[in-house]
C-alpha cells in the first residue's frame, strides 16, 4: 500500500550526470551520493509540489573483505 502511495504521489527524478562514492569504516560501508548537494542519487519529486523532493541514500556493507556488498 505505501509503495502505491509513494507511486502514485512522486516520480523518480532523473539520476545525476555524476555521482561520488563515499567509503567509510576502511572500505567496509559505501553509499552513492551527489557531489553537488551530497544527497543520495535517488530522489522523489512531488506531482504536485515539484519543489518537494525527497532524497533517498542507500548504504550498503561487507562484513569481511571479498564478501559481496549488502544494503544495510
Amino acid at each position: 500500500m505505501v509503495t502505491f502511495l509513494i507511486m502514485y504521489i512522486f516520480d523518480i527524478a532523473p539520476y545525476p550526470q555524476e555521482a561520488q562514492l563515499l567509503y567509510f569504516a576502511e572500505g567496509k560501508m559505501v553509499t552513492l551520493v551527489d557531489p553537488v548537494n551530497r544527497e543520495g542519487v535517488i530522489r522523489l519529486v512531488n506531482r504536485k509540489d515539484p519543489k518537494d523532493i525527497v532524497s533517498l541514500e542507500f548504504r550498503f556493507h561487507r562484513k569481511k573483505p571479498g564478501q559481496k556488498l549488502s544494503v544495510i
